[in-house]
Formats: structure tokens, sequence, C-alpha cells
């Protein structure tokens, strides 16, 4: 695949998942385990942590390909894979975050590196995307809507609490 167009999404991938831990430094503990919004069908879902949890492992998902042989990393499990899975015991501690997210950036901007123009060309095999066809490098740029989406979210929480939101993240940092 052309380094320009490799360039041009690892600057923003990098930046979106950048902006992701800005928004969990930013939280402070008191507000670590607070809900996000309210859902009455899975009440223990919204919580901060929660929020920031699903970003990275749909971003882990998409960087591996497929649910066959996804693994997050250690401590980790696939509670969001699983429509009758269980929230872990204790909430992710924001260091455990934090460590997703540093886990994340480092596989997704070697990923976009090794990214071939067939591999970007063929039709993603998702999850949760079965019953839309889309071609891999779509499905990044689906998938990036999503991390800014739950950004936004993150952010909108910390401001309604008072706390400034993080600055706007313009590229990927080094």
């Amino acid at each position: 695949m052309d380094a320009f167009w490799k360039e041009a999404l690892w600057q923003q991938y990098g930046a979106a998942i950048d902006a992701l831990g800005k928004a969990a430094e930013a939280c402070p503990t008191e507000l670590w385990e607070a809900k996000v919004w309210k859902d009455e069908v899975v009440p223990e879902y919204p919580a901060y942590w929660s929020v920031c949890h699903h970003v990275l492992i749909f971003i882990d998902l998409l960087l591996t390909g497929s649910v066959e042989g996804f693994q997050p990393p250690a401590p980790f499990g696939l509670f969001e894979l699983d429509p009758d899975g269980a929230m872990p015991e204790q909430p992710h501690t924001k260091e455990e975050i934090l460590f997703y997210v540093k886990y994340v950036r480092e596989k997704c901007k070697s990923r976009i590196a090794t990214l071939t123009e067939e591999e970007a060309k063929s039709e993603a095999s998702s999850l949760w995307v079965k019953r839309h066809s889309m071609s891999y490098y779509e499905m990044f740029l689906y998938n990036l809507r999503h991390v800014q989406e739950h950004i936004g979210q993150l952010n909108l929480f910390l401001g309604q609490h008072d706390i400034a939101a993080p600055d706007w993240v313009a590229r990927a940092g080094n």
C-alpha cells in the first residue's frame, strides 16, 4: 500500500488512540467507576473505565483481523465479545487501561506499516459488521469513527463534572 496513505492513516488513527489515552488519564479516581450514561439492560457496562476498555478491545480486534485466535493481553478478557459474558470481578484500573492504550497503539502503528494493498482491499471479516460488506481499509475508517464517538462521550462526561477535557490531538505523537 502507498506510503502516503499509510502515513495519513497512522497519523489519524494514532491521534485517536492518543486522545483516548488522554481521556483515560484525565478521569479522576473518584469518577473511574462512575456511569457515563444510563443503561437499564446492562447497568454495569457504561462505567468510564469500561467505555475505555470497549474502545480498546475493538481496536485490538480490528488489528488482529479475526475473532478466531483473538486474545487481548492479560489481564483483559473477552467479555465484550460474549453476549452472556460477565464483567470482570474488579474494574480495570487506570494503569491497566493505559497499558492497553500503549499496547494497542504500538500494534496499530506496526499493522498499518505492514498493510499491503491486497490486504487493504480484502473483505473485512468482523464480528460487529457481518451485515455490511467492507474492505479492511474501510473497516479502519469505520472503527476510527467508533473510537472518536466514545472519546467525545468520555470528554462530555468529564465536562459535566467540571473537569477540563484534554486538548484535541491533531496527529499521532511519536
